[in-house]
């Protein structure tokens, strides 16, 4: 049995007891807040903050989550009386954006007096809705154009990759959810790869020379695992061991996705390996904002949270290109760090999600294309190729999460130094407010 949160016995203020529901309510509306936030791709600890912070709206305190065979037990304190409320665990997925921001906005609402009625209104809402099919596709369209241009792709090869990207977005979504993973992406790999080829054979008949294996490379980057290897090695190397499972699981997944790849190139006798040359100055940097645009669309980001993404992913090139000549993996540190610590220190004190603005900036960085390439040598068991791939990859990876993890405690850290001197101010303005009072009042 697993539980979080300290077990301590929490006040009720009274002003709650007015409130439709009672204490009952709103630990079963912080429960489905919590699930809803691990749905998301949201990590357990942030969501259990997000569940307790709902309930300290309403005054209530002494959360704790335990988990026991398959479901998951909310615990509140009601002065002596323990309330409790239950429901499966819920499992983490991929990023969902728009439900992160709604759960983020449905504490913020509740901190702002909104009466629980809205609350749980705003909760059956967001728990029944569902991704936009349109926006993930055009948003696949986007990153799978941009990245083939960034990796040294022609204008012709970035469209027909652009339309492949798509056509993987709705493939994938046409597979039942029951299968796993991995024979998901491998028939998604191998259906897209065959698409791919026969739009360059279509272009060719127009005059335009297309390369499979470059739009292999643009289409791969937004399929491809690394992301969520990524992810697994920040819970690693925050003292999270269950990230280990997952980084194999990801690694996996990567591997059918090339073995996909590989299958389709070797049924139409095309090579689908070729040694990425990545853009760089500005020119790369736009093109690495359109890519993290079109991620954030993919993970059904609303358009203003998108935007902001794509500025970052901007900022984070240009920084990191700034610091090209200190060497790559240095350059790769400094604005990984500077990154998540500039976006932790802003968005913590306005209660917003760092996640949701850091991953489409840390998304042109996450070295897919030596993944891909390191398994499409693996399937082929050119081992030398493949270690030589998987050792730039696994550096990258680990460098992006060491990078990631420190900045987060020094964002962090940066703002709860300014919460600590906002305080401060306000105590002091108020202060001086009575004094002036006062002295006004002693006057007459």
């Amino acid at each position: 049995m697993a539980a979080y949160g300290k077990v301590r016995r929490g006040r009720t203020r009274r002003k709650y007891h007015a409130a439709a529901g009672g204490v009952c309510g709103v630990a079963h509306a912080a429960l489905a807040l919590y699930c809803i936030c691990i749905r998301a791709g949201g990590v357990h600890k942030s969501a259990f903050r997000l569940a307790s912070a709902l309930c300290s709206a309403y005054g209530i305190g002494g959360a704790r989550l335990t988990f026991l065979r398959g479901a998951c037990f909310f615990t509140v304190f009601c002065g002596e009386e323990e309330v409790r409320a239950c429901r499966p665990s819920p499992r983490m997925a991929e990023y969902n954006f728009f439900l992160l921001e709604s759960c983020f906005s449905v504490v913020r609402a509740a901190r702002r007096g909104a009466s629980f009625e809205d609350i749980q209104s705003r909760i059956c809402a967001i728990e029944q809705s569902c991704p936009h099919v349109l926006k993930q596709a055009v948003g696949c369209l986007a990153a799978c154009g941009a990245f083939c241009m960034f990796f040294g792709g022609t204008v012709a090869e970035a469209a027909v990759a652009a339309l492949t990207g798509a056509a993987i977005c709705l493939i994938g979504r046409a597979f039942p959810r029951c299968l796993p993973s991995p024979l998901v992406g491998f028939l998604c790999a191998f259906s897209g790869g065959v698409f791919g080829i026969v739009l360059c054979r279509a272009a060719a008949l127009f005059g335009f020379d297309c390369c499979p294996s470059a739009v292999a490379l643009g289409t791969v980057m937004p399929h491809i695992t690394g992301l969520s290897s990524f992810r697994s090695l920040c819970m690693i190397f925050s003292g999270r061991l269950k990230g280990l499972k997952k980084l194999f699981y990801s690694l996996f997944c990567a591997l059918a996705v090339a073995c996909g790849y590989a299958a389709c190139g070797a049924l139409s006798a095309c090579d689908m390996c070729i040694t990425p040359l990545p853009a760089g100055g500005i020119y790369g940097a736009a093109l690495c904002s359109l890519g993290a645009l079109g991620f954030s669309l993919m993970f059904n980001a609303r358009l203003p949270a998108a935007i902001a993404g794509a500025a970052a992913a901007f900022g984070a090139f240009m920084l990191y290109s700034a610091c090209l000549p200190l060497g790559a993996y240095t350059a790769l540190f400094v604005a990984v760090f500077a990154a998540y610590a500039l976006l932790s220190a802003v968005c913590v004190p306005l209660f917003l999600p760092v996640v949701v603005l850091f991953v489409p900036a840390a998304v042109p960085f996450v070295p897919g294309g030596a993944l891909y390439l390191a398994a499409v040598c693996l399937a082929r068991l050119n081992l030398s190729c493949a270690a030589e791939h998987a050792a730039v990859a696994a550096c990258t990876l680990c460098i992006m999460a060491v990078a990631a993890v420190a900045g987060r405690c020094a964002g962090e850290g940066a703002a709860r130094g300014i919460s600590k001197a906002v305080r401060a101010v306000k105590f002091r303005r108020g202060r001086a407010e009575v004094t002036k009072k006062g002295r006004q009042l002693s006057s007459f």
